[in-house]
């Protein structure tokens, strides 16, 4: 069986250099080679896009530059990499598709052999579905909320397969510094300003603030939660992968915020957290829904004002820590997310 997984045509594929899509199309492609029916797996990506393992299985196909900013066309962009490689795509059985857009169901409606997953990592790109049946349809959804919400728009099954890390590049420590800890892109729908609030709500704690604050939007939002940052919130913004792992690591907790209407897919970050054995308090929204075990491995939320008394009430330090790490372990790994690809596409055939 020959497998091809197709990533944005925005940023490159490096685990250590931005942690979302990209990350997640990494860690499944070097997992999915493991296994021996498997005997291909290609990565479609951008130029100075990079695998941090080698396999012989295990090829990379490069298309555009990425993206130096997401103020772009991605539709035209996902379009240009699409008349790159669709040359290659015949040799494959199966097109794992976590682009954004979708561009390989114009090869399926060519080609009937070949056949497309579609993981959806984002806002719901399409509103009516691509002209295939009902039955080559095969969509994947990283949560039951996502897939819920997706399958009454689209009147077509979503297989909810969760996202998974690679828990070596994490490290476990159980004994925890004082600080709350905020590690996402500085947007609004990931409730930066929200962090900032609690902060100011909770004078005698430390906060601190990091996340991805160049490949944003706004960043006219990014200057005014840094003039918001001052007294107990320490704003760092964009840190290495390094950086990111001692926050995660020494973390009281982290917090996440996403913030109504906009849905949180997953939340990596929530598992990044949980692996390095820190709790987390956030909202009761999206994936977070299925990672966060409410008592168990922190704590979900309904308004800003409850988890504000929670930090009043240092509840989170009932929490222990080798609880989220067994979490992560049993469902949130990469080796999980490979099985359970390779289990749809074994029921699919």
């Amino acid at each position: 069986m020959k497998v091809c997984i197709v990533s944005s045509a925005i940023r490159e594929v490096n685990p250590y250099l931005y942690g979302g899509l990209e990350k997640i199309v990494h860690d499944l492609a070097i997992s999915l080679v493991r296994y021996k029916e498997i005997d291909k797996v290609s990565v479609i990506c951008t130029k100075l896009s990079r695998l941090l393992e080698h396999h012989p299985k295990l090829e990379l196909i490069t298309t555009v530059e990425p993206s130096e900013t997401p103020i772009r066309n991605w539709i035209e962009l996902e379009e240009e990499a699409y008349r790159i490689y669709e040359p290659y795509l015949a040799e494959y059985d199966w097109i794992l598709d976590h682009s954004w857009f979708g561009f390989p169901y114009i090869y399926a409606l060519k080609n009937e052999k070949v056949k497309v997953i579609h993981t959806f990592h984002g806002a719901l790109p399409w509103s009516t579905n691509p002209p295939l049946r009902v039955e080559e349809l095969h969509y994947v959804c990283a949560s039951r909320v996502q897939a819920m919400i997706y399958e009454n728009v689209l009147h077509v099954p979503c297989k909810v397969i969760h996202h998974g890390i690679d828990t070596r590049d994490y490290e476990f420590k159980p004994e925890k510094e004082r600080f709350y800890l905020y590690l996402n892109r500085i947007i609004r729908e990931k409730g930066a300003y929200e962090f900032t609030e609690l902060a100011r709500m909770n004078p005698k704690e430390e906060f601190i603030m990091a996340g991805e604050d160049l490949f944003v939007s706004d960043l006219n939002f990014v200057e005014l939660i840094k003039k918001r940052c001052r007294s107990n919130i320490t704003y760092l913004g964009s840190v290495s992968h390094a950086k990111k792992v001692e926050l995660l690591k020494n973390a009281k907790a982290l917090v996440g915020l996403p913030i109504f209407p906009y849905i949180e897919i997953f939340g990596l970050y929530a598992t990044e957290a949980m692996a390095c054995g820190t709790p987390v308090l956030a909202l009761r929204n999206g994936g977070l829904i299925d990672q966060v075990v409410h008592g168990e491995t922190g704590f979900l939320f309904d308004t800003i004002s409850e988890l504000d008394t929670a930090i009043k009430n240092d509840i989170v330090s009932m929490i222990e820590p080798k609880n989220c790490y067994k979490r992560v372990k049993k469902f949130f790994t990469k080796e999980v997310m490979s099985l359970n690809y390779k289990r749809y596409i074994n029921a699919l055939s």
